[in-house]
């Protein structure tokens, strides 16, 4: 049993690259001065994906398309949000980590396939997991309590069993032509029905080109519609710094941008730094 002192030192351990990302992320941002930035906060979670594109009937958008994710801009895909619609006009919504199961999606640049793949899911039917804004993902921080990573998708034989399981999906109303694969993802808080306007995060995990250890991210959606399946794709990001945590929601914004989230981060340093102090 680890005793007591053991347990707080890593406590503060935890907390210590807590704030010294959360330093990292105000201080690029313009929030706070350089002096308060911690050494070690050098991680950069980069943004590079579209902002606010629309899927599903109820936006007035496409009820079947398929949202490409190159997350490092590489020119390789390692993700896509795919919204469907089938013969009877049921609608669902899956996040692809490939193009079936067993296929990696192309190694365009011939530097090889993005590996390890997979997504922070609930342990009952691996589903992908709602998070929150501002929750950690990633390394020793999460995935959160009863969460793990996991990347089965569209398989018939899931977790080693035979069985089919449509576990990629995020919403499935499916049932009237897919009865065989009928297990929906519950509809209950931290899963994507039922949170109608809310910004909602699914945390991965990939080892790009299989070349090292992994890095962490988020990808965001918000949810408009239970009914159709239609919402936004709000964006995603990953830390560029390998085996680091990131905040579901936080990016380092693109230079155009900084000074319009400035704007808004005064606020926020402000309560970050008086709970620094209050701490101390």
């Amino acid at each position: 049993m680890k005793s007591l002192k053991h347990l707080d030192s890593q406590e503060n351990h935890d907390q210590r690259r807590l704030d010294s990302k959360l330093t990292a992320y105000l201080a690029s941002a313009g929030f706070v001065g350089a002096a308060i930035a911690s050494t070690d906060a050098n991680a950069a979670v980069v943004s590079s994906g579209p902002l606010n594109v629309q899927f599903g009937p109820a936006n007035g958008g496409p009820g079947h398309i398929d949202l490409d994710m190159d997350i490092d801009s590489d020119g390789e895909l390692e993700f896509q949000l795919r919204h469907r619609d089938n013969s009877i006009g049921e609608d669902y919504l899956e996040l692809d980590k490939s193009p079936d199961e067993n296929t990696r999606y192309p190694d365009n640049n011939v530097d090889g396939d993005n590996e390890n793949t997979a997504y922070i899911v609930d342990t009952l039917g691996d589903y992908p997991q709602s998070l929150a804004k501002g929750v950690l993902g990633g390394t020793s921080f999460s995935p959160p309590a009863g969460l793990q990573y996991e990347d089965w998708q569209d398989t018939t034989n899931y977790q080693g069993g035979g069985t089919t399981r449509l576990a990629n999906r995020l919403i499935d109303y499916d049932s009237g032509v897919d009865a065989a694969n009928w297990n929906p993802p519950p509809s209950s808080p931290g899963f994507f029905t039922g949170q109608e306007g809310v910004p909602q995060y699914v945390g991965f995990q990939i080892d790009f080109d299989d070349a090292g250890p992994f890095h962490y991210g988020w990808i965001g959606v918000v949810i408009t519609d239970d009914a159709t399946a239609s919402g936004e794709l709000i964006g995603y990001a990953y830390d560029d710094v390998p085996l680091t945590p990131v905040l579901m929601g936080f990016h380092i914004p693109e230079p155009a941008t900084m000074g319009l989230v400035a704007l808004g981060g005064v606020t926020i340093a402000s309560s970050w730094l008086g709970r620094k102090i209050w701490r101390k």
